[in-house]
């Protein structure tokens, strides 16, 4: 589960608790399942998405919208894109894709995603990049931020410290440039060393070989007192909020 789709889960149920029906495509045995709580089970229908050029996956979705008279197929991953979009041409229904990430889009999708009626992108960032590409025309490309539901973050007492902690949350990927953040961190030393840094992440790499980079480069830029790598099993659960640096204050999101 990664941020992609937490963003299917959360758009998923908060349509659906405000009265729209809701259906969604996953793959087998995919964890999105026991997480869309406010979907109808019925509502919920396993595909193989094999790839994109999966075929028998799209006619089978196309199916699938037109015995539920969907209006309208939103697409969240890049393999799944051409597969939505025979599907909605099939079906007779509009299509729209949601990008999450920064990485460039095959040229292919240009031909595949001709139809698309909007392309839309979480952040102004992903909106930028899809304009750099040029693949779609800058009116077919919105932003909509995804909104996160407060209620699931506990307030909790924060310690009263004097110094300052930039704290940052994310999986270990290289694309999230936590090793740009940690360069930042010996340029900002030099002048305040007063001022601490936190990582919070789990390394996805088979060989943890992103952690291990990422530790390197403190030991190797004299940052091991400015500069803590949470342990990744304590990845969010046990963080909170509180820097472990007994000067600094807690991290500011």
């Amino acid at each position: 589960m990664g941020g992609g789709e937490k963003h299917v889960v959360d758009l998923s149920n908060e349509l659906s608790k405000r009265g729209h029906d809701v259906f969604v495509a996953a793959a087998p045995k995919s964890p999105l399942r026991e997480k869309l709580t406010a979907i109808p089970f019925t509502n919920i229908q396993e595909f193989p998405l094999r790839n994109a050029l999966d075929m028998p996956s799209a006619l089978k979705l196309a199916k699938f919208v037109r015995n539920n008279n969907i209006e309208v197929i939103n697409a969240h991953f890049a393999k799944d894109y051409p597969l939505a979009a025979f599907a909605a041409r099939l079906a007779g229904v509009p299509f729209v894709v949601t990008r999450h990430v920064l990485f460039p889009m095959n040229k292919l999708h240009r031909f595949f995603l001709r139809d698309v009626r909007f392309v839309i992108a979480p952040s102004n960032a992903v909106a930028a990049s899809l304009r750099n590409q040029g693949l779609f025309p800058d009116d077919k490309i919105v932003t909509i931020r995804y909104g996160l539901d407060v209620e699931n973050f506990h307030i909790r007492n924060r310690g009263v410290h004097t110094g300052f902690c930039v704290g940052s949350i994310g999986n270990l990927d290289p694309v999230k440039g936590f090793d740009v953040l940690i360069r930042a961190a010996a340029t900002v030393s030099k002048t305040r060393p007063d001022v601490k840094f936190k990582i919070v992440g789990e390394d996805r790499s088979r060989d943890v070989h992103n952690e291990k980079e990422l530790r390197n480069l403190i030991n190797e830029l004299n940052l091991a007192g400015t500069v803590e790598l949470a342990e990744s099993q304590t990845f969010l659960v046990n963080w909170t909020f509180s820097c472990p640096f007994p000067e600094a204050s807690p991290s500011a999101l």
